[in-house]
């Protein structure tokens, strides 16, 4: 009986160890797409987004330097459940505005990649006409030697 009960034991504390671990990554990468956000590094958050996530960058990527910056982060819960993750998050901005978001995450080759996201209270999914609206209303600039700057 000390036996079973000793492994049960170990068994609470290596997966307690685990879950607490696999949090921390998932709250790492949710806390690097807003500082990726707020230096407007874009290829970054794209390596740590899957390709559902991707159209949204582009679309945030033409706003340019109108892009408002987040002053606070607040990871307010995390869920995970085999591959996935949500995770509950509030953001105050430079101005003081709180938005509530929730994120979904997705476990593939042993990391975290933002899969999806919605804002609390939003009903409004991003479609491929708002992502062209942006694109003809925020064209990219080209500087004299003729690379692309935003």
């Amino acid at each position: 009986m000390k036996r079973i009960l000793k492994c049960l034991c170990i068994s609470l504390i290596l997966f307690g160890c685990t879950t607490e671990s696999e949090e921390k990554n998932v709250s790492k990468v949710v806390e690097d797409f807003y500082i990726y956000l707020n230096k407007k590094d874009f290829e970054s958050i794209k390596k740590i987004s899957t390709k559902e996530v991707d159209r949204y960058i582009d679309f945030v990527s033409t706003i340019g330097d109108d892009l408002v910056q987040v002053k606070t982060i607040d990871i307010n819960e995390v869920k995970i459940e085999n591959h996935l993750a949500k995770v509950d998050v509030k953001t105050i901005d430079i101005y003081g505005n709180v938005n509530n978001y929730k994120w979904s995450l997705i476990k593939e080759h042993n990391s975290w990649h933002l899969m999806e996201l919605e804002e609390h209270g939003i009903g409004h999914n991003l479609t491929e006409d708002d992502i062209e609206y942006t694109k003809k209303a925020y064209p990219k600039k080209v500087d004299s030697i003729g690379s692309d700057s935003i």
